[in-house]
């Protein structure tokens, strides 16, 4: 009897080693899994990590950050927006005892508002807001649901008053597969810069953004070429504005987490090499945009630097008679917010003020 008892014995402990054994390796495995799919969603490859995400939902129903960056990856694909929010659903849906923290749960609500946003149901999306300010105890995500309520009432308002308007995409060869942005053309319509991830350097997770140029052919633009900026290859470099005349072209660098801006001079159709804005424009602090106004008398730019009111906050200079910048100037409350303000434009008119904002 005791003889069987240790052989009954003997079988439990091995059957448990083996189960131990193989959870063990399903969790090895599912570490692996995750980390290559974290490494395909911080570098852009969002098709790539959503493959590996949606794998990973499958071998752990449980684990709700997997239903996150699934929606995420979907969320970042622009063919792909509307498909996230079922993504964001299944996540909500986890067993908050097992596999959802209450950061990972204001983090679904968060990115499943944004999507809605997007697909302007504004009125749900308040709700989902609502839902966060009324449950969360997490100071960061209830600062965040009261700013992004407060944004989606400004953009109903919006919608409700639209101005009809008619968006074409530019196609190839000016946009890729990579990540294009911030075009700006001359007078003439007939050349174009822009910034884009294309044929770019891989650093850490991301590609590097370089500037690229291209002419208007017969009937459609040309080749885009990259524009030599920096004489090194470091970090990334971006298109921020051109001047009316193309004289002159506001770029930016970050290295290192290192941001600033440089202008560069158009000389008999030669652009030179980026000169870096002086004191009092540039500073220790980070700067990440610069426009001119029409006549190039006024500059206004972005900085993070302190004696704002939170974030980056737009600020402009005027030009003195010998062609430096006069003292700065913050544009103050009506325009700055304590979120960031980025993006500033004087139309050529002199009286319309562009610009972007986190707390308007």
């Amino acid at each position: 009897m005791k003889r069987r008892s240790k052989i009954l014995l003997l079988l439990v402990v091995s059957v448990w080693l083996c189960a131990l054994e193989n959870y063990s390796q399903n969790r090895n495995h599912e570490r692996v899994l995750f980390n290559k799919a974290l490494y395909r969603y911080e570098g852009g490859d969002y098709k790539a990590s959503f493959k590996r995400f949606e794998e990973l939902t499958k071998l752990n129903p449980n684990d709700c950050e997997y239903f996150l960056f699934a929606g995420l990856s979907l969320m970042n694909s622009s063919d792909s927006v509307s498909h996230a929010l079922k993504w964001f659903d299944k996540g909500l849906q986890c067993d908050s005892a097992i596999g959802t923290t209450p950061e990972t749960r204001d983090d679904l609500l968060l990115a499943k508002g944004e999507v809605l946003r997007a697909l302007i149901r504004l009125d749900d999306a308040i709700e989902v807001y609502d839902r966060i300010i009324a449950q969360s105890k997490i100071p960061a995500s209830l600062n965040e649901a009261r700013l992004k309520k407060k944004q989606t009432q400004q953009y109903r308002l919006l919608v409700a008053n639209a101005i009809p308007a008619l968006i074409n995409n530019i196609g190839a060869p000016i946009n890729s597969p990579f990540d294009d942005h911030t075009a700006c053309f001359n007078l003439r319509g007939d050349r174009i810069y822009f910034t884009s991830k294309r044929n770019g350097k891989l650093d850490g997770h991301e590609w590097h953004e370089r500037i690229f140029y291209s002419k208007k052919g017969d009937s459609t633009w040309l080749a885009p070429e990259i524009l030599p900026v920096f004489d090194k290859e470091l970090g990334h470099e971006a298109m921020l504005s051109l001047s009316c005349d193309e004289s002159l072209m506001a770029v930016f660098q970050s290295i290192g987490g290192c941001q600033d801006v440089y202008a560069m001079s158009n000389q008999h159709g030669t652009w030179q090499h980026p000169v870096r804005f002086a004191d009092p424009i540039g500073s220790q602090w980070n700067q990440t945009h610069v426009s001119f106004s029409s006549d190039l008398s006024t500059v206004f730019f972005t900085s993070d630097r302190p004696g704002g009111f939170g974030g980056l906050d737009i600020y402009m200079a005027k030009k003195l008679e010998n062609n430096r910048w006069g003292e700065i100037r913050n544009l103050g409350p009506t325009i700055n917010t304590s979120g960031d303000e980025e993006t500033p434009f004087m139309h050529a008119n002199g009286h319309t003020f562009y610009f972007a904002s986190e707390g308007h």
